[in-house]
């Protein structure tokens, strides 16, 4: 077949895939607005924002420590419940658990967990027996470093709410709280990465995120492969990004076409030259006329 029909062909081929990559970033972005806002309770995604270092908690023992503490070595699963809620915090937490059972990572050693809770009433005892209890839930064991249960006076948690954009009211009368549910995701520096709304997990969402946050120490190459094809959409869940896989095909499509081009054109040059050398010899055969 004539190279130059090959080079049509691909060509053409080449032109599809990039009007259907560009027909796939044209479509509208149908995620919309958050769909935990309710007022004045809900989560303003603030990816990146950095966490307050210096603000003061008690963890379950009774020690005062810096926020900041828990950070340097390890990227950490943020959840903001309160400890006597015995409605969505508790399924948020056993969501958490039940994912957490079923990844390979384990808390305490390429993560951890924080648990802070929002109701300022509450005190270390009650953070004490939320780590026990979820510590026999948690199927890794000698993981107690990597859990960490935390309150905190007003002043304090509102400092770290309103950093990471967690919107919760509590009552002047009742003391009742109202709150949204899900799971945010720090870095290694105490900077938002991710957040992953509702009360039930995906494992392959809780991995994927964890490698996100990691910034790269943590995860397979095939973890690091799936990222790089995924995005995650207004719910934090992680979706095929198909205008992500078209670009890396017409990328890929590129490359190729180049590889092909070049190797034609040499093996035409190669095939002119031997025709030339062949008809010159026969010009200087001997008995020729």
């Amino acid at each position: 077949m004539n190279p130059k029909n090959h080079i049509r062909s691909l060509f053409a081929a080449f032109g599809t895939l990039v009007a259907a990559s560009a027909a796939c970033s044209a479509q509208k972005n149908s995620q919309g607005t958050n769909p935990l806002v309710d007022k004045n309770v809900w989560i303003e995604q603030r990816l990146g924002a950095q966490t307050p270092q210096d603000v003061l908690f008690t963890d379950e023992t009774g020690k005062q420590i810096k926020f900041g503490s828990y950070f340097g070595k390890r990227p950490a699963i943020m959840i903001m419940p309160f400890y006597r809620c015995a409605g969505a915090c508790t399924l948020e937490l056993d969501g958490l658990t039940k994912a957490l059972n079923t990844i390979r990572f384990e808390a305490g050693k390429e993560f951890d967990v924080i648990v802070v809770s929002i109701d300022s009433r509450e005190t270390f005892t009650l953070a004490q027996g939320k780590k026990r209890d979820y510590l026999d839930m948690y199927n890794k064991r000698n993981s107690a470093n990597g859990w960490h249960f935390l309150t905190g006076s007003a002043a304090s948690i509102q400092a770290l709410t309103s950093a990471v954009g967690y919107r919760f009211t509590q009552d002047p009368k009742t003391g009742q709280i109202a709150h949204p549910v899900g799971l945010i995701y720090l870095t290694r520096d105490g900077k938002v990465s991710h957040y992953l709304f509702g009360v039930d997990y995906s494992p392959r969402d809780v991995t994927l995120a964890l490698v996100d946050a990691s910034d790269n120490k943590i995860g397979s190459l095939s973890e690091y492969a799936a990222l790089l094809c995924t995005h995650s959409d207004v719910n934090g869940k992680y979706t095929v990004a198909v205008t992500r896989i078209l670009k890396f095909a017409a990328g890929g499509t590129v490359l190729i076409l180049a590889i092909f081009i070049v190797s034609m054109f040499r093996m035409e040059r190669k095939r002119n030259s031997i025709l030339d050398a062949a008809s010159l010899a026969g010009k200087n055969s001997p008995g020729t006329a």
